[in-house]
């Protein structure tokens, strides 16, 4: 997704590969030192990063061969378009109870408790 404004663009890149807080600042290192990048902000968690830059002075190729450059996958993130709720089933919803298998050890223990004369 890139938002333009007057004189700078905002884009999200979907990053791979990265797997720690080390990561995430490699990823942002490397966007930050392109020319004409304003801002770079890395997200491990959704694995994206928000990027603001000046779309005269850089593009989303440069943006994305860094990040390859530093040892990461990057693809631009395009705007979702909102999905549409699937519609509603025609089969009566059942709930079944499944009664629980006896565990060796309940079985033993009655078997046990069977044969002495105890109860449980």
């Amino acid at each position: 997704m890139t938002t333009a404004t007057s004189s700078s663009s905002t884009c999200t890149l979907d990053i791979g590969g990265m797997t720690c807080a080390s990561c995430v600042r490699h990823v942002e290192k490397a966007l930050s030192r392109i020319d004409g990048v304003d801002s770079a902000e890395v997200n491990l968690a959704t694995e994206a990063a928000t990027v603001s830059f000046d779309p005269q002075a850089a593009g989303l190729s440069e943006l994305t061969a860094a990040v390859a450059a530093a040892g990461y996958i990057a693809t631009p993130r395009h705007a979702a378009t909102p999905a549409t709720p699937p519609a509603p089933s025609r089969r009566r919803a059942t709930t079944r109870t499944r009664r629980p298998r006896p565990t060796p050890r309940m079985t033993r223990s009655c078997e046990t408790s069977s044969a002495s004369g105890r109860s449980p």
